[in-house]
């Protein structure tokens, strides 16, 4: 929806808004503030947000990479015993698929335990907007 704002239109608002012993006297103030309004409102389109750089210094956004390398390097290593299960003796079976569900398991509990975290402060959040 665009809607054309003109001066008449923003003179006559201020007015409308304005106390009666203001209006009738052309306070200068109330003009002032509506150049500024006309002013900002000539410029409505903002330029978009530069999110240059930010995947580097965002701690989420390291939280995350670093979650997702560590479950990329337990998909590779499933991948790698599954592909070498046929040339493993039954030892060193045992103890690569013993070494991968050790390393699922720590990464699922450091998930839970990420997950944990974020529902705690969301959950303090809606907490303290229901007491605002």
């Amino acid at each position: 929806m665009v809607l054309s704002v003109t001066n008449q239109r923003i003179s006559a608002a201020l007015l409308a808004a304005a106390p009666a012993s203001h209006a009738t006297g052309g306070d200068a103030s109330l003009q002032q503030a509506g150049d500024r309004f006309e002013a900002l409102m000539r410029n409505v389109r903002m330029a978009p947000p530069d999110h240059r750089g930010d995947m580097s210094t965002s701690v989420i956004a390291q939280m995350a990479a670093s979650q997702d390398a560590a479950i990329q390097r337990s998909v590779n290593d499933v991948l790698a015993l599954s592909s070498q299960a046929s040339s493993m003796s039954g030892q060193e079976m045992t103890a690569a698929a013993m070494k991968v569900a050790l390393e699922l398991a720590s990464m699922q509990l450091d998930m839970e335990a990420r997950m944990g975290v974020v529902k705690s402060s969301r959950s303090s959040v809606e907490t303290l907007m229901k007491n605002q």
